[in-house]
């Protein structure tokens, strides 16, 4: 009877050991702010990098998220991204006379549904791996004080996104974590902070 009583026991506070391992349960919704490194209109721009009068700034990957868990280990939520680059450099027109300016300028953002699965066991640490789908739009804008340039405009032809990461979230309070990123998405590697409620 003892033994009987002493293992009830021991599986009673493995359970609530176990229960409350996980820094992110059920009904747990976490609202994150991150940055992004690495991406498409940075990658043009350096192409460009050593033409005459090269400039660039840049702006994002700005990243927003929320998600809400619906279970243990499924979190289902809304991810905004967004991404500014503009660069511009001088040179000849196409005959070799002249002194223009060419600019090019670049915005993009996305609005995706996010499905996150956890697998991690630890009261600090939450890894998961996260999949979105959603909506996405880019503008193109190329520009020139060249009189006899034609400016260029183009914009998203299939306005799909899509995101696929591997992440993780290290909790230094109860409600406060840092959080990583890598994968295909607005960049190949984002950093931030969250707030779980």
């Amino acid at each position: 009877m003892k033994f009987k009583n002493l293992l009830l026991a021991t599986c009673g506070i493995l359970a609530a050991t176990v229960s409350n391992a996980q820094p992110f349960e059920k009904g747990n919704t976490v609202v994150s702010l991150g940055y992004g490194f690495g991406n498409l209109g940075s990658a043009i721009a350096s192409t460009y990098k050593d033409e005459p009068g090269f400039k660039s700034s840049n702006f994002g990957p700005i990243y927003v998220g929320v998600e809400n868990m619906v279970s243990d280990k499924i979190g289902l939520g809304i991810s905004f991204n967004y991404v500014g680059t503009t660069f511009s450099w001088t040179g000849d027109d196409s005959m070799g006379t002249g002194n223009y300016t060419y600019k090019w300028k670049r915005n993009t953002w996305s609005a995706l549904l996010r499905t996150n699965v956890h697998f991690g066991e630890s009261d600090k640490f939450d890894p998961y791996i996260g999949i979105g789908i959603g909506y996405r739009t880019a503008k193109n804008e190329y520009t020139s004080t060249d009189p006899t340039f034609t400016p260029v405009s183009t914009k998203t032809l299939i306005p799909l996104g899509f995101e696929a990461v591997f992440g993780a979230r290290f909790y230094a309070t109860e409600n406060i974590n840092i959080f990583a990123e890598v994968g295909i998405a607005k960049a190949p590697i984002k950093f931030g902070v969250g707030y779980k409620f």
